[in-house]
């Protein structure tokens, strides 16, 4: 064997030991990686009258982090309908499947960029269990769903149920088979295993379904790593514009003194001080101010995160919410 021929060898050896992966315990934790990272799933059955399977799109969240997806089913849905008539189920997820106003690093192990083809997915087999959820719990759907708010049980027009996807199976696809895993993965391998870290930094892209399509890993750290500068540019044009504000309307007064007052006089209302006090959300504060606050402040709080709570939520459902974004 020539020389240069043994360095191609070597240099392919190593690039594979970088890039790629083979082993069912590392498979398993980029499944649960994926599962973890992701909160949109295409729910499929059997469809009722047809006999034909159907996918459609589920929200779900791993708020137990234990791989086993937590889901808010609709009773008016087709798939839970079909799945009531005795179909059997699977969810299937992918690279980029999330809310297009959430946040997922995008970059798996032996994934190759720009592909679709070339970065994971993951089919689960399983059936729903029903689940009694916690405050935290939903607190954390909430967050990943922000509209879902309003469709929790006791507080939606339709009948809700909250459930445990509980998985029998499990196959990986996980890019091109070159360099990554295909194949089951053994349900116990799969629950026993650890998603990997994510990666440091802002990395997290608000694009959502497909972020994994970039120009790079460079392009990427370059562009997320800019987000701090980009807040501050916004918060640079939020003061231009609130300066600009004033001083038209210092113009228009001067010009028109007699609309002054009725800019600058406003009425006064039977509310107390207390919840007419001004909430921020740029300071953190502790549980305990935030439990002090009354149901008004609370929601004027959440309307400004855009969380979408329901009238009938209790005060403590209220401080939950807050508590888990000051986070």
């Amino acid at each position: 064997m020539g020389l240069t021929q043994s360095l191609s060898i070597h240099k392919d050896d190593a690039k594979s030991k970088i890039m790629g992966y083979h082993d069912v315990d590392t498979a398993a934790r980029v499944a649960r990686t994926l599962v973890f990272r992701e909160s949109l799933a295409n729910l499929n059955t059997l469809d009722v009258e047809s006999g034909y399977p159907v996918g459609f799109v589920e929200y779900y969240a791993d708020c137990q982090q234990d791989g086993q997806p937590l889901m808010l089913m609709i009773d008016v849905s087709s798939s839970e309908k079909n799945i009531e008539a005795g179909s059997n189920s699977s969810l299937t997820i992918r690279v980029g499947d999330h809310q297009p106003n959430d946040f997922a690093d995008p970059h798996y192990r032996g994934m190759v960029p720009f592909s679709v083809a070339g970065a994971p997915r993951i089919n689960l087999k399983g059936h729903l269990v029903e689940y009694d959820a916690t405050p935290e719990d939903k607190v954390c759907f909430g967050r990943r769903h922000r509209e879902a708010v309003s469709w929790y049980p006791s507080t939606s027009l339709h009948e809700s149920r909250w459930v445990k996807f509980e998985i029998d199976s499990v196959y990986l696809i996980g890019g091109f088979g070159d360099r990554a895993y295909i194949g089951d993965i053994p349900v116990d391998t799969y629950l026993a295993a650890e998603p990997f870290p994510e990666r440091k930094g802002p990395h997290r892209s608000h694009r959502g379904h497909g972020d994994h399509r970039g120009r790079g890993d460079r392009r990427n750290d370059r562009v997320h790593g800019d987000l701090k500068g980009y807040e501050d540019l916004q918060d640079l044009k939020a003061a231009i514009s609130a300066v600009a504000i004033v001083g038209v309307a210092s113009l228009i007064f001067r010009t028109y003194p007699h609309l002054k007052p009725l800019f600058l006089c406003c009425n006064k209302d039977s509310e107390s001080e207390e919840d007419n006090k001004p909430l921020s959300d740029s300071t953190v504060v502790v549980d305990k101010e935030i439990e002090e606050w009354t149901d008004k402040q609370l929601k004027e709080f959440l309307k400004e995160n855009e969380v979408i709570v329901p009238e009938s939520a209790t005060h403590s459902e209220l401080v939950a919410f807050v508590q888990q974004i000051q986070k």
